[in-house]
């Protein structure tokens, strides 16, 4: 039999989730570049990573059972991420931080550093696709 802080704490867990997505909501409206920090299996999550403790978060559908990594970050640019690119397109600038020496832009899908291109790198649905400056 269940007791009563048994429901306690189950009401308070889901209470604290359905905060989290309410805030959420809200941060999306006041302009939060489309900001989340869950991603379902028809989703994908693009972050970008600054490599200073900054990041910017989009989500968005995929009507295809896969999409390139190139297409997501390009989907980003609706919410004013300027990209430039190199060769392979691969990015030598996002939002005016250029690679230098060492720092890059680095691709992730999954947290598993990517050996081909945005172009080539695929994202599955529900996976997070990370350019991150490193």
């Amino acid at each position: 039999m269940i007791n009563k802080k048994t429901i306690i704490s189950i009401l308070a867990g889901l209470l604290i989730i359905l905060g989290g997505v309410y805030f959420q909501d809200i941060i999306r409206l006041l302009g939060g570049g489309g900001m989340v920090k869950t991603v379902s299996d028809d989703n994908y999550m693009l972050v970008i990573d600054y490599g200073d403790g900054h990041t910017r978060k989009f989500k968005g559908d995929m009507e295809e059972e896969s999409a390139k990594a190139w297409d997501l970050l390009q989907q980003a640019s609706a919410f004013g991420v300027s990209v430039k690119i190199e060769k392979d397109f691969v990015p030598r600038s996002i939002d005016g931080i250029a690679n230098q020496g060492d720092k890059k832009w680095i691709l992730y899908i999954n947290d598993f550093r990517q050996n081909k291109g945005p172009f080539e790198a695929r994202a599955q649905k529900g996976d997070i696709v990370t350019f991150k400056y490193e």
